[in-house]
Parts: structure tokens; C-alpha cells; sequence
């Protein structure tokens, strides 16, 4: 098996002579990532899937011991934007596009070394679907407000 978590592929593009989970450069990414999670998980009003989602993508790409198979949560995003695509032209060719870019970074060869940049993009996914549907929640909600004339 394949270790595809942040600190391996940190670990595995640099030299560093200290204790793995002191690495700098993973401390400093995975901050950054939990950081904008906690920030759109907190923030945001609408779309419990996508914040679930980018939780549960972060676990997988800062968690240090995060497997090759893991992959199959790909799954679950690429059900939710099918779902949401409703025949819309340019979401559901947003969705498919999505889709092909999974798979291929999660499929690009036989020992899995590209797992964590698919966990990686469907995370980048789930955060901007997060904000793009809390905003039209709050745009619709506002709207739904209104006083009648």
C-alpha cells in the first residue's frame, strides 16, 4: 500500500532530517487547509453536503497515514454534483468534467501515487461548490424575504 496523505508526498519531494510531523512545509499546508475549511464550515449558511464533504477531504489529505483505497469516497461528490446537475448544460458539464479529472488523477497508474492530488482536487471542489451554493442560498433567501408591494 501506498501512503497518499500531505506528509508523505511532502516528505517524499524533500529532504528533511527531523521528525516527520514537525516537517515545516506540512505543518504550514495543512494549517492553511484546515484553516479555509473551518472558515467555510463556520461562515457559510447553506449546503451541509459540500461542508461534510471538504471535512471529510481534509481528513484524507492531512491525516498521515491515508491509504490509496480511500478513493472510493471519490465517489460521493461526483454522486452529489450529478444529483444537482438537474440538465443544466454548464453544471452538468461542470459535473463531468469534475468527474474525468477525478478519475484520471485517481486512475493515472497501477501503484496509486496520484490519489492524493484527486483527494486534493475533490477537496478544491467541495470547498468552491460549499461557496457557490451558500451564496445562492443567501441570494434566494433574501430574496424569499422581501416585503410583498
Amino acid at each position: 500500500m501506498v501512503n497518499q496523505s500531505l506528509l508523505a508526498t511532502t516528505l517524499s519531494s524533500t529532504n528533511f532530517a527531523g521528525s516527520p510531523l514537525t516537517h515545516p512545509l506540512y505543518l504550514i499546508i495543512a494549517l492553511i487547509l484546515t484553516s479555509i475549511t473551518i472558515w467555510i464550515t463556520l461562515r457559510q449558511r447553506a449546503n451541509k453536503d459540500w461542508k461534510i464533504l471538504a471535512i471529510l477531504f481534509l481528513a484524507l489529505i492531512v491525516y498521515p497515514a491515508a491509504l490509496a483505497h480511500y478513493g472510493v469516497f471519490l465517489i460521493v461528490p461526483m454522486v452529489i454534483l450529478l444529483r444537482i446537475s438537474n440538465g443544466q448544460f454548464g453544471t452538468r458539464l461542470f459535473a463531468l468534467g469534475t468527474i474525468t479529472v477525478a478519475y484520471l488523477l485517481s486512475s493515472s497508474n497501477d501503484s496509486g501515487d496520484y490519489s492524493f492530488y484527486a483527494n486534493l482536487f475533490m477537496w478544491m471542489v467541495s470547498i468552491a461548490s460549499a461557496i457557490k451554493y451558500s451564496a445562492q442560498y443567501i441570494f434566494h433567501r433574501n430574496v424569499d424575504q422581501l416585503p410583498a408591494s
